[in-house]
């Protein structure tokens, strides 16, 4: 079902309209700084595979769905709106819920009262500090996502000191999330900072 809608959802019409093309489409949680981020497994657009999959998980005549998105960020409402005509076209009756930033914090974020929601996330320069809102246990993980596969390989990477294995683990982690399609990962907007011309030697910080 999850990977229905993330193959119903056209990342490069996002990241051309919502973002004005700055941007990349991603397919991973961690944003594209981090070296060795892992990009395969997710499906990439195909609304046809998207209807094949739900025909599959039993949504043939599809069904109505609601998207609770903070209406203070007219990104998220821009890429909400394209979901929803993306969700159309595969049968997918998607309406938008906008709410007030104060009401998504407590109904979805604490609260997890919602169908679906379109956000941003941040972290810090650490795969862990990203990849830990996928810990079953894990305070932050307002998806409510649970896997014994992840939080398993989430562990061993943060309890090894070896940086290669640490590396290995993360990878293998991404891609749980990436084959369970537990968000759909759309993309990593663009970033822009304006100096003086006659300032040199600014040094951009990844995140």
């Amino acid at each position: 079902f999850r990977r229905a809608i993330d193959a119903a959802v056209d990342k490069n019409a996002v990241v051309q309209v919502a973002l004005n093309g700055q941007g990349t489409v991603s397919d991973s949680m961690l944003p594209e700084c981090f070296p060795g981020v892992v990009t395969d497994g997710a499906p990439t657009y195909d609304p046809e595979k998207a209807k094949e999959l739900l025909t599959e998980a039993g949504y043939a005549d599809g069904f109505e769905l609601s998207i609770m998105v903070p209406s203070s960020y007219s990104q998220h409402v821009s890429t909400a709106e394209i979901i929803v005509e993306n969700l159309k076209a595969v049968g997918i009756d998607a309406k938008l819920d906008l709410v007030e930033w104060s009401t998504w914090l407590s109904e979805c974020y604490q609260g997890r009262k919602y169908e679906a929601t379109v956000i941003g996330v941040d972290g810090k320069l650490a795969p862990s500090d990203w990849l830990t809102k996928y810990v079953s246990t894990d305070a932050k993980n307002f998806m409510n996502y649970k896997s014994d596969k992840f939080d398993e390989l989430f562990a061993q990477a943060k309890a090894t000191v070896d940086d290669t294995e640490k590396a290995n683990l993360y990878k293998e982690a991404e891609m749980v999330l990436a084959e369970d399609a537990v968000n759909v990962f759309i993309e990593d907007p663009a970033d822009f900072v304006a100096v003086n011309s006659k300032l040199a030697g600014y040094q951009f910080y990844p995140i």
